[in-house]
């Protein structure tokens, strides 16, 4: 079991106490669970300890190869949720006529210009675009 341990150790995915109960467990199943228990010798048992480790230590490392992917794929996500945060807040600004990374006093000023220009019935649309960017950029700088 030792032997065994030094080799994995440094992945971090195995204590020793775990090792040895995984040890105990193989030993215990195979005196329980077999017909010819007089066949066993020291070698076999040492065999099947080094084979049941390395196998446990296979599906620790394929759940550690998993659980990596996993955070990549999130990051993928995070990544596109963010350029998606991005682009709409540039569409705001360009709603605004104004450049990327303007300053809240800008934006209200250049939000009280197109509300009066866009008053009439005429551009409810446009209203309705500007009074969302508006409160887009309310919302992010935190204003009530």
């Amino acid at each position: 079991s030792k032997v065994e341990y030094k080799k994995f150790s440094n992945l971090g995915l195995i204590e020793l106490s775990e090792v040895i109960a995984l040890s105990n467990y193989t030993v215990y199943y195979l005196l329980n669970n077999s017909k010819n228990k007089e066949l066993y010798n020291t070698a076999y048992f040492t065999k099947a300890i080094k084979w049941a480790i390395r196998n446990e230590m296979r599906r620790r490392y394929k759940w550690h190869i998993m659980k990596n992917q996993e955070s990549k794929e999130q990051e993928k996500i995070k990544d596109a949720v963010y350029k998606t945060i991005l682009s709409i807040e540039e569409m705001h600004y360009s709603s605004l006529n104004l450049p990327t990374g303007s300053n809240f006093e800008e934006i209200q000023k250049k939000y009280k210009e197109l509300k009066s220009k866009y008053n009439t019935e005429d551009f409810q649309e446009e209203k309705a675009r500007l009074e969302y960017a508006y409160q887009f950029f309310k919302q992010k700088f935190d204003v009530k």
